[in-house]
């Protein structure tokens, strides 16, 4: 017996992944698709925006940036509202302002 679905069932995969992120630089605002599996630096460098990095490990603090509205993992470090942009992700859709 072949029972017929009444709604084709979703495949869970990269899509599950994606949210929506905004980045602000030199007061223009840029929207784009972020992956979650990415850091919020290699989100915001896959955008072809330019940001500031050096380390890359968390420890420099050039690639801060100011976290305007979203969810995130990061490493625990943050200070007024910034996060080290190379060790933090994104758990939803994500607002982010680069400080210069």
């Amino acid at each position: 017996m072949i029972m017929e679905a009444d709604a084709p069932l979703r495949e869970t995969g990269a899509d599950d992944d994606l949210v929506r992120l905004k980045v602000t630089v030199n007061g223009r605002r840029h929207e784009g698709e972020a992956s979650k599996k990415l850091t919020i630096l290699e989100n915001i460098e896959k955008m072809q925006l330019p940001i500031r990095s050096s380390c890359r490990r968390g420890r420099c603090g050039s690639c801060r940036v100011r976290v305007l509205s979203g969810a995130l993992r990061d490493n625990g470090v943050r200070l007024n509202g910034y996060v080290l942009s190379c060790s933090s992700y994104l758990e939803g859709d994500g607002d982010i302002l680069l400080p210069y």
